[in-house]
């Protein structure tokens, strides 16, 4: 109803002309057109959002850098009772071997372990010394990372501080564990 009224308040009959009503009547419609001002500024305001958010975004370029994951060959040394000593994790791609202490291990101040990889041709390949306690992460050399490509047992051996004088063993093996490979 209002649109009706609001398109008669501008429409000029023959009997408003006749009757001098045609003042009245454009300043009604003067009144209607500012009392909606209010609302077509917002339809216009509105269409200029709706263009600017049709228009495509601007380029963002972003670098993401990931560490994608290797693969890892892990191994549990484990005492003859069965409780797990160290924890070992090797990365052969980035050379890297961590072991972490998982139980107390036997302190030994004048002996250190030593940690083996057995190729299948069963020769013996240091791959360092293990901690007495917390972690430790060494690099591997490629004799190491050789060896390990075709080793599926590690051994632990007691060696004088520092390790075996030797390119094998000297002291006693004392813990064995199978090397899981993905």
């Amino acid at each position: 109803m209002a649109g009706v009224d609001a398109l008669s308040a501008v429409v000029e009959t023959d009997q408003d002309r006749n009757q001098g009503n045609i003042g009245n009547r454009k300043l009604a419609g003067h009144q209607e057109f500012a009392r909606r001002l209010p609302g077509l500024i917002a339809i216009v305001t509105a269409g200029g959002w709706w263009r600017a958010a049709s228009r495509p975004p601007e380029a963002v370029t972003q670098t993401i850098i990931e560490r994608v994951p290797e693969a890892v060959s892990i191994a549990v040394v484990s005492s003859d009772e069965g409780e797990a000593l160290w924890l070992t994790r090797i990365a052969p791609a980035s050379r890297e071997l961590t072991v972490r202490v998982v139980n107390d291990v036997e302190q030994r101040p004048t002996n250190d372990h030593e940690l083996w990889a057995l190729t299948d041709a069963g020769v013996p390949v240091s791959l360092g010394l293990l901690p007495q306690s917390g972690r430790a992460t060494v690099t591997l050399d490629d004799a190491a990372v050789a060896a390990l490509a075709t080793s599926s047992t590690l051994a632990v051996s007691l060696e004088p501080p520092g390790g075996s004088p030797e390119a094998a063993p000297t002291g006693p093996v004392l813990y064995t564990a199978a090397l899981l490979a993905p």
